[in-house]
């Protein structure tokens, strides 16, 4: 499959009064307003594939993006009322990438993180799994690490009596791999095994 053409475009959205002053008279925010200002600050950001636009829009009142899909050149990368609403509310969903007809989405904070695998001619959901970084795509194939069922001890687990020593759970997490050119995408452990410190 010929390699999609790829834009990303970002936009950000200041909506208050300019700060005062030369930059560094000043202590400033994020959005570049005076410390203690109002902000109405969101950031948006637009990625054209040859085939639908991914709208990724930073919440302003609650944790998460908003994530939205859309034919290429309809909406032009602002929100529309047909668009497909990838994310529901008050989720932590955060938008990662795109492989072929594979939109995925990180959902959670912290250790507790769901990889969602959404399918773009469904618009549904077609794979979701417990998940922890690093995750990459090398061609179709996604890599990342996933808790494992086996417990963590002394002798499978380096460092277990040092984790236990700081107050944390020794877990096990085995790297693990998904073939997105072939549905339904399946989980595929592999052989490599890791000892981490979960809270």
């Amino acid at each position: 499959m010929a390699k999609r053409a790829f834009m990303a475009l970002t936009f950000t959205l200041a909506l208050a009064g300019a700060a005062l002053g030369a930059q560094g008279e000043h202590p400033t925010t994020s959005d570049g307003l005076i410390e203690g200002a109002d902000s109405g600050f969101k950031l948006s950001r637009c990625f054209a594939f040859d085939d639908v636009e991914v709208l990724d829009a930073a919440r302003t009142d609650d944790v998460g993006d908003d994530i939205y899909v859309t034919p290429k050149g309809k909406a032009h990368c602002a929100p529309d009322p047909a668009a497909w609403k990838v994310t529901p509310p008050h989720a932590a969903d955060y938008f990662l990438g795109r492989s072929r007809n594979a939109l995925l989405i990180d959902e959670g904070t912290g250790d507790a993180r769901v990889l969602r695998v959404f399918d773009l001619a469904k618009k549904a959901e077609d794979f979701s799994s417990p998940y922890a970084e690093p995750i990459y795509l090398k061609g179709a194939v996604l890599t990342f690490w996933k808790p494992s069922d086996a417990k963590a001890n002394r002798g499978n687990c380096r460092d277990f009596a040092g984790i236990v020593k700081r107050g944390l759970t020794p877990a096990l997490q085995t790297e693990t791999t998904v073939d997105l050119s072939v549905q339904p995408w399946t989980a595929k452990p592999g052989r490599a095994q890791r000892c981490v410190a979960a809270q």
